[in-house]
């Protein structure tokens, strides 16, 4: 727990996640990302509600928590239609990338109720670079950043994925994408 503090005081919350998350068995990182999330006992909040009022029907979140889902089913008339797709599930993201998708929140570090599909570590970031098990995850990402105008809430624009990805799509495109809030 030392290593852990140490590594959160000064700022490096991924080596601090590493650190931790090799003490602890799977049963228990899922236990504990399901506490800190408050996996059934948390709502969503008057943000969610003004979100869903813009009347979006496409998400992208790197949150683990429910919250968008929740917010999401209250709002609309046919929630039943919409569809959660993590990182592990290679089909359904081939659905989402098409433009007529509509009605998804994709997850690509993962969701707190699928303990398999957190991206927090170093080692499960890996997962998302090319041959990792999750690789596809940041070919989608890619795809709907390209394709669609993207508003970042709450997001810190330091996530590796993001700034990998926008390195990349800045190279290829030389500066020339869509436009992104």
């Amino acid at each position: 727990s030392t290593l852990v503090r140490q590594e959160a005081s000064e700022g490096d919350l991924l080596q601090a996640a590493s650190y931790g998350f090799l003490k602890l068995t799977p049963p228990q990182i899922a236990d504990f990302i399901r506490k800190s999330c408050k996996t059934g006992a948390a709502s969503p909040s008057s943000i969610h509600q003004v979100i869903m009022a813009l009347g979006p029907t496409c998400f992208i979140t790197t949150n683990y928590d429910d919250l968008l889902e929740q917010a999401y089913r209250a709002h609309r008339q046919e929630p039943a239609r919409l569809r959660i797709v993590l990182n592990k599930q290679l089909f359904e993201q081939a659905d989402i990338i098409h433009a007529r998708a509509r009605e998804f929140i994709f997850k690509p570090h993962g969701d707190a109720c699928a303990a398999d599909s957190l991206v927090l570590t170093r080692d499960q970031y890996r997962m998302l670079m090319p041959q990792g098990a999750f690789h596809s995850t940041l070919h989608t990402l890619s795809t709907l950043l390209q394709s669609r105008p993207v508003l970042f809430l709450g997001f810190g624009l330091r996530d590796p994925d993001f700034v990998y990805l926008r390195d990349v799509l800045a190279n290829i495109y030389r500066g020339g994408m869509r436009d992104h809030y």
